[in-house]
């Protein structure tokens, strides 16, 4: 065995030979090394299916059956199965092929995707938590809100170019598959046309070789059909007149009993002209039908296809009715192929058209390996590989076909024709409008961008000066706010919207601050901050404000050497009307204690007067108000409505001191009554407000009695002002710096002898 292959060529013919007949196998192998054009070839060949569980190549031909693909990834290859007309399953495998701008593409699409979805994510959450200013929070909510229709709106149009581009080719396709059929269909066209000119140039056949008419016939038959043969019987079906070399015996024979089959059904008449001789085995034949000439004889003065073993041919008859002529039937046949190739050549010039642009038709005839019509030059190759993976296939192969530079782009369609003796029909259609409207389609998405952006920029600009700027001033001035700094005012932007109106009440809120903080200047000033020091006691007190304006009172003077008035008082309220009132007490309280003869009592009841005349807004006073005796030891005190203050002795055994009385400004005006303690060396005196007992923990336990009567205990010392910072740090801690209620402490110790103290430290 050996391969044989043969061309003939104008000097003569070519034949080669090859001694070893190579598997099928091992020229796949050799394709894939000598391949030009697909570098990432790795792996073809056929599938072998007594080894499918053996070949790598068969699981995947097994993955792609149980999937109905004929293309799928496995193994890291991309795998591609093809069945032939041989009944043959023919593979390919190519390596993955990296495409740079398609991978930038995804790429881009997946980070925006978590760019967006993550902005989003830390915007709800940022915001929930309000980690985000004001500003930012703005900021992103306008990006986030803009980016995702815009971005949205971007790849969707890219994606469109796409979709357009496939709609489009899949049209173009169409419209050339229509145009190549209809060419198929067009050959009985063509036929019957011709046909009808055959019947007119065989109405007068001549009588052979030297009669002019034949030769009129035989010149106008063969310009049409250069391969025709033509052939003039006698009434008898013997041949007397041909223009070809004669015909095998089999053929002549067949030939001669079909003629006077045709010419007994057609021009009986003419049967007794002259006497027929014919081959009793053919005529039996044709007249049983077993070779179709019934269907043949049906048709006269038509082409009509006839097979004659491998050979296909058009074939022509006609019957001469006149009994004058020795012609009696004409025949013409010539290849079918032949009749093909005129028919293409007579379409050559033809205009086809699909969606505006005009089709190449080509032909190729994949059993002679030549073209009948010829594509482009620079087409040529490309079309084809195409018509032999058709030819192959038997499958219809359309494909995009590009060149280096672009200029010679197009669409290339190849539909295997086998009513047309097996050629492969080809339209090629240039994309240069195609291209064109992507183009155009590429610049208005460009441009559709840009303008985009000059919008987006234009709208943040204008967010930066019609929100961001005021806000950044909103900023200074809530900072300066933070900072107490009231003097500040800012900047109020133009127009009468609500940052205008808000801007303009925010000043109007700093210059009312700013009145207040004067306000809190002033109370300060009002409060005692230096207590008198004598010799033999220590007195000192603190007043804490939970706002801007407190509503304790704290005063501590000195009258003269044996009077020393201190005064705790708890107001109703913390806002400037208790700043006021605050004022009142400690001017009556000065006026007071310009008399000759002083009254707690009556101090008491002056203020009591006052807060029951103020018209304005009604008041109430807890108060504790004492006169100190240093020289006789005493302790006068009158207490209102407020909480007892704690006698403690110098033994550490301590009580309530107070009498049961409504506050001051409240109820029936009842007069002032007061008491008289003795305060011995070593005893000492601590008053309250009600802010210090009711002051709350993280659990919402209040202070309560028993905790100050221990932690006053505890705290204790002849130091009045260390024993007050101690008891501040307790209640600092308990309700960790934040109370809703003022808050005061007054203390005053008698201080021991040395060899007294000595002896109580002992004990």
């Amino acid at each position: 065995d050996c391969l044989l292959s043969w061309s003939k060529r104008k000097n003569g013919g070519l034949i080669i030979t090859c001694d070893l007949q190579l598997d099928q196998n091992e020229i796949f192998k050799y394709k894939v090394k000598n391949h030009p054009t697909h570098k990432n070839l790795l792996k073809t060949g056929v599938i072998n299916d007594t080894t499918i569980k053996k070949s790598f190549s068969n699981k995947a031909f097994e993955k792609a059956k149980k999937s109905n693909q004929n293309k799928i990834s496995y193994g890291g290859l991309e795998w591609f199965f093809v069945t032939t007309n041989a009944a043959k399953t023919i593979y390919c495998a190519f390596e993955t092929i990296n495409y740079p701008m398609l991978n930038l593409w995804h790429m881009s699409r997946l980070l925006t995707g978590i760019l967006l979805f993550s902005g989003t994510f830390l915007l709800i959450f940022a915001a929930k938590d309000s980690s985000l200013s004001l500003k930012k929070l703005i900021i992103s909510i306008f990006l986030v809100s803009s980016l995702v229709p815009l971005s949205g709106i971007g790849f969707t149009a890219i994606t469109n170019i796409d979709v357009f581009k496939q709609n489009h080719k899949n049209k173009l396709r169409a419209d050339a598959e229509e145009t190549l059929r209809n060419i198929i269909l067009n050959f009985n066209s063509y036929l019957a046309e011709h046909s009808t000119v055959l019947t007119n140039i065989t109405q007068n056949p001549g009588n052979g070789n030297e009669d002019t008419n034949t030769l009129k016939l035989i010149k106008e038959v063969t310009k049409i059909f250069p391969r025709a043969n033509i052939n003039l019987r006698n009434s008898a079906s013997a041949l007397f007149y041909t223009n070809t070399s004669s015909y095998a015996d089999g053929r002549e024979t067949v030939y001669k009993s079909l003629s006077r089959r045709i010419i007994e059904r057609y021009a009986p008449h003419r049967l007794d002209e002259m006497k027929y001789s014919g081959n009793p085995f053919t005529d039996a034949l044709v007249r049983k039908d077993d070779m179709g000439v019934s269907t043949l004889s049906n048709f006269p003065n038509q082409l009509q296809r006839l097979q004659t073993g491998s050979a296909n041919t058009l074939f022509y008859y006609r019957v001469i009715p006149e009994s004058n002529e020795k012609t009696a039937y004409v025949q013409i046949d010539f290849p079918t192929l032949s009749g093909i190739e005129n028919y293409l050549q007579s379409i050559k010039g033809t205009s086809f058209l699909a969606n505006d642009i005009r089709i190449q038709v080509s032909a190729f005839l994949p059993s002679k390996f030549r073209w009948l019509l010829a594509p482009y030059k620079s087409n040529e190759n490309n079309i084809f590989e195409m018509c032999l993976v058709a030819a192959t296939t038997n499958k219809p192969i359309f494909r995009e076909l590009a060149s280096e530079s672009n200029d010679n782009n197009g669409l290339a369609l190849c539909l295997p024709a086998p009513e047309l003796e097996d050629i492969c029909l080809t339209a090629y259609l240039p994309a240069e409008k195609l291209m064109r409207t992507i183009k155009q389609m590429q610049k208005n998405i460009l441009t559709g961008c840009i303008i985009a952006i000059v919008l987006l920029y234009s709208i943040i600009q204008w967010l930066m000066n019609q929100l961001i700027s005021p806000l950044n001033n909103l900023e200074t001035g809530i900072i300066a706010l933070g900072e107490r700094k009231f003097e500040v005012r800012i900047n109020v932007p133009p127009g009468n919207d609500e940052l205008t109106q808000l801007f303009t009440e925010f000043n109007f809120m700093m210059s009312e601050s700013y009145d207040m903080q004067v306000a809190q200047n002033v109370q300060d000033g009002l409060i005692t901050k230096v207590f008198p020091q004598l010799p033999n006691y220590s007195m000192h007190g603190i007043c804490k404000s939970a706002g801007d304006l407190g509503g304790d009172c704290l005063d501590c003077f000195k009258i003269d050497d044996n009077k020393i008035l201190f005064l705790v008082g708890d107001l109703t309220g913390h806002s400037v009307g208790s700043a006021l009132m605050m004022a009142f007490t400690r001017a009556v309280t000065f006026n007071w204690s310009q008399q000759d003869s002083l009254s707690l009592t009556d101090l008491v009841d002056s203020i009591d007067t006052i807060l029951r005349n103020n018209r304005t807004q009604r008041m109430f006073m807890g108060i504790i108000c004492g006169m100190l005796y240093p020289n006789d030891n005493k302790i006068e005190l009158v207490v209102k409505g407020h909480i007892y203050p704690l006698k403690i002795n110098a033994d550490k055994s301590f009580k309530w001191v107070g009498l049961p009385s409504y506050p001051l400004g409240i109820s029936k005006q009842t007069p002032a009554v007061s008491q008289i303690i003795t305060f011995n060396s070593g005893d000492k005196l601590l008053c309250l407000t009600d802010g210090f007992l009711e002051a709350q923990n993280k659990d919402m336990r209040v202070i309560s009695f028993d905790n100050i009567e221990k932690w006053a205990i505890e705290t204790m010392s002849e130091d009045t002002q260390a024993w007050v910072n101690s008891l501040e740090n307790k209640f600092n801690f308990w309700c960790q710096n934040n109370h809703a209620d003022d808050v005061s402490i007054f203390a005053i110790s008698s201080k021991l002898p040395k060899e007294k103290e000595s002896n109580l430290n002992e004990l």
